[in-house]
């Protein structure tokens, strides 16, 4: 991890998910980059069940609560293919990562790309390059989408919240994307943040219906949302969770999104994090 990635808002941020001091949280990350590296060179961690991405970090309680933190914090990306994706990893990987995909004429995984190479048949590192190449490009959160403006050439123009740019060829003739009542009805009430992709939300909800889970169910858990949102001022900041979060697998418009009682809780104890996955794990009856 370079230098000014050490207490970025995001690397504290993740350790205070975990509830763990700085050194540690810089610890398990180093861990999770050298394994994404070895192990899945494109990016796409996600392949890993989640267990297998906290030992490997060496994380050794509630591995849902990891990778929820790691989520949440902004270090991997929820994805419609791989599950999740380490979040611009292309920038941030290893210089021979970054050479050996080249020469198997493969690419980083990146987010819902509508067309990716295919994993090689070997995710191990190639040693000669590793010891011949700098590993500079080490993870660093200050290098990420968050923190530098798009790289897109400023003579196109951009698409809509939650709409895909056009085809090659057909300028002008955008097809408005259409989205089920239900979902529109939600996301009219999901707190607003920079950078939220509708289509990708729409995706992710339609997975969760698709999956049994009651629409206004899933709408409550929005409304709740917005309140807290709301009172703790987090409403239009980028510490909303992405819409395709809050309706991805974690599930997260089940919680109950108490907002905080004014005064700082008048010394009520607040649940840590590994407190909340583990009764989320029995309320689902995951764990007794």
């Amino acid at each position: 991890m370079k230098l000014d990635g050490l207490d970025h808002p995001k690397t504290l941020d993740f350790a205070a998910r975990l509830d763990v001091i700085l050194p540690q949280a810089i610890g398990h990350l180093e861990l999770l980059w050298a394994f994404v590296a070895q192990k899945t060179p494109h990016g796409n961690v996600g392949k890993w069940p989640d267990g297998a991405i906290a030992r490997a970090s060496q994380w050794s309680g509630d591995p849902t609560v990891f990778v929820t933190a790691l989520c949440e914090a902004g270090f991997i990306d929820e994805h419609p293919a791989h599950r999740y994706i380490v979040h611009d990893w292309q920038e941030h990987a290893p210089r021979w990562v970054a050479s050996k995909l080249s020469r198997a004429k493969e690419s980083f995984c990146v987010p819902h790309s509508p067309v990716e190479a295919k994993a090689p048949q070997s995710d191990e590192p190639d040693s000669s390059e590793e010891s011949t190449e700098n590993s500079s490009g080490d993870y660093s959160p200050d290098d990420s989408a968050d923190s530098k403006p798009s790289q897109a050439k400023s003579s196109q123009a951009k698409p809509s919240e939650g709409e895909s740019p056009p085809p090659a060829g057909s300028a002008g003739k955008q097809r408005k994307l259409t989205y089920p009542d239900e979902f529109e009805q939600a996301w009219k009430g999901y707190p607003k943040r920079p950078g939220n992709n509708k289509r990708d939300a729409c995706k992710a909800w339609e997975a969760r219906v698709k999956a049994g889970a009651d629409p206004d169910d899933i709408l409550a858990g929005v409304q709740r949302y917005a309140a807290f949102c709301r009172i703790t001022g987090k409403t239009g900041t980028e510490f909303v969770k992405q819409g395709a979060t809050f309706f991805g697998p974690s599930e997260h418009y089940l919680d109950d999104w108490t907002p905080p009682p004014p005064g700082g809780g008048s010394g009520q104890r607040q649940e840590t994090p590994h407190e909340r996955g583990q009764r989320m794990a029995r309320e689902r009856g995951i764990i007794q």
